[in-house]
């Protein structure tokens, strides 16, 4: 239940907190479901992007790279719970 809980208050976060705080929370919820990174990086890039400023869109880019660190570690945890 904590977990759909950090999915909706990231989602929420969009709208009614700052965006520092955004990819923050958007880090935390990658942790509990890697490709929530991904996802919130395109609505990231959506709503907070003005259109033909940068070439790359950068909340994709910081997004997958959330999806990289939160499967690195989600597989340490299941690592350390699978020894112990």
């Amino acid at each position: 239940m904590m977990r759909y809980c950090v999915l909706l208050v990231t989602l929420l976060s969009f709208f009614w907190l700052p965006w520092q705080l955004t990819v923050l929370l958007m880090i935390v919820s990658s942790v509990f479901f890697p490709l929530a990174g991904v996802v919130f990086g395109v609505l990231f890039d959506v709503i907070y992007a003005p259109v033909g400023f940068v070439d790359v869109p950068l909340g994709i880019v910081w997004g997958a790279a959330a999806t990289m660190l939160g499967y690195g570690i989600e597989r340490f945890i299941r690592a350390r719970i699978m020894s112990v």
